[in-house]
């Protein structure tokens, strides 16, 4: 009776080991009022804190078309990218066809780089390796893109 209570307590300490989320402390999507950017393609997302839910809000320039975007950093390493218009005319509601691109990330302090599992968008396909690095200022042509957005509001 003690071999089987020892195996049990084992699998039980074992499973909460591995549930937890090692990456938390450097995931972009934990770290508020941060900004990310990648130069190539042309995305930057910034992180807010909204009634203790975390937001990675931002922009995704394809080769079609300008997309507002929610970054979903997922327990454990992965990230959808979301049409942040489409899901809020949805009222929130998330389809699968709302998702523009799915990733796996690894993390650092400074960097998070994603690479594409699946995508639905033009200018980016499955295997693409995304860098988005940690700034203080966002580039002119995010700047330039949320001032647009502001003037259409």
């Amino acid at each position: 009776m003690k071999k089987i209570f020892y195996i049990i307590f084992t699998f039980i300490i074992s499973l909460m080991l591995f549930s937890c989320d090692i990456h938390n402390d450097v995931k972009p999507g934990r770290r508020v009022n941060t900004k990310w950017v990648s130069e190539e393609p042309e995305i930057f997302f910034v992180v807010a804190e909204d009634n203790d839910y975390y937001t990675c809000l931002g922009t995704l320039k394809d080769s079609q078309k300008l997309y507002n975007i929610d970054m979903s950093f997922d327990y454990g390493k992965d990230v959808n990218i979301i049409d942040y218009d489409v899901l809020k005319e949805n009222n929130f509601v998330l389809k699968e066809e709302h998702i523009l691109a799915k990733a796996t990330c690894s993390f650092s302090e400074e960097k998070c780089v994603i690479k594409i599992t699946k995508s639905s968008l033009d200018s980016i396909e499955v295997g693409d390796k995304i860098t988005f690095n940690l700034v203080d200022e966002l580039p002119e042509w995010a700047t330039q893109v949320t001032e647009t957005e502001d003037e259409s509001d």
